[in-house]
């Protein structure tokens, strides 16, 4: 018997986006190309989550920002089987929950809130033409569901991976937190997010350095070579930071990056970085070195 004509076409979608799966998911991972908002669409394609509402692939179009990809959020919520509690489509606000996840996201926010973790997106939260966007490779991070990139195809493909993300009060050390976010607030209370977020991203690499401590607390106060944070002995390092401090502390914890393996930063224009190190980038009143 021959099929229909609306057949035919539901046929051939679920075809295409199979093959587009086994395609997809035979190459290696490779980062999302750098494209502008003005290119042409990408596809998103989510295949394998048994409790989406679909049993077939789902395959829906995305778009792109300076290098991002997203996706409408009620497109990614019922491909990936979670439910929009709150807010969506036209409004400034949207939370999804799935099991073991609950998921925030805010115009206008340079992150994503994922079982209380700061996920980074530094092309923002937006809507568009009534749509609620969320940024694709964040999202499924915050699932636990690995994400791949086929240029031939312009499109992402969503696969199951582990557990959604670990949960904020057993991934964040309370301790980190608060000395991370001290400092932040003491060398760049005053200047913009990605200042902030600069100088967390500092003490960070120097955490994950061989030539420095390897804890928060031990970066801050280290004094081997001379005074390294000069309000860690002032008595600034104890005033209250900011919630933007805060804030700006859990992203670099979670591997938020504005100023790539910078391990110095200043507000000097002539001091010990400046002759002996590469500047990498300037943010606000600091540079900052590698």
């Amino acid at each position: 018997m021959g099929v229909r004509p609306p057949e035919r076409k539901k046929v051939m979608k679920t075809l295409i986006a199979s093959t587009l799966a086994v395609l997809l998911l035979t190459m290696s991972p490779i980062p999302l190309r750098v494209v502008g908002f003005s290119a042409s669409r990408v596809t998103v394609l989510v295949s394998g989550f048994p409790e989406s509402v679909s049993t077939e692939p789902s395959a829906f179009y995305g778009e792109t920002r300076e290098g991002t990809s997203y996706a409408d959020a009620r497109d990614l919520a019922e491909a990936l089987g979670a439910e929009i509690v709150a807010g969506g489509d036209d409004s400034d606000f949207v939370t999804i929950t799935a099991p073991e996840l609950e998921l925030t996201a805010k115009t206008g926010d340079v992150y994503i809130v994922a079982n209380g973790r700061f996920l980074y997106a530094p092309n923002g939260v937006f809507t568009e033409d009534g749509k609620f966007y969320l940024p694709v490779r964040q999202t499924a991070r915050a699932f636990g569901a690995n994400v791949q990139w086929s240029d031939a195809f312009r499109t992402v493909l969503i696969t199951p991976g582990d557990a959604p993300i670990e949960p904020a009060d057993t991934a964040y050390s309370e301790e980190d937190i608060k000395w991370l976010s001290r400092i932040i607030f003491a060398e760049a209370g005053g200047e913009s997010f990605d200042g902030m977020l600069g100088v967390g991203n500092v003490v960070m690499n120097r955490v994950h350095s061989e030539y420095y401590p390897d804890s928060v607390y031990g970066v801050i106060f280290d004094r081997r070579s001379g005074v390294q944070f000069t309000p860690a002995y002032s008595g600034a390092i104890n005033n209250t930071p900011s919630e933007a401090c805060v804030i700006a502390a859990k992203l670099a914890i979670d591997g938020a990056d504005v100023v790539g393996e910078s391990l110095y930063f200043s507000g000097a224009e002539r001091c010990w970085a400046s002759r002996h190190r590469n500047r990498y980038t300037t943010i606000g009143g600091h540079d900052f070195y590698l």
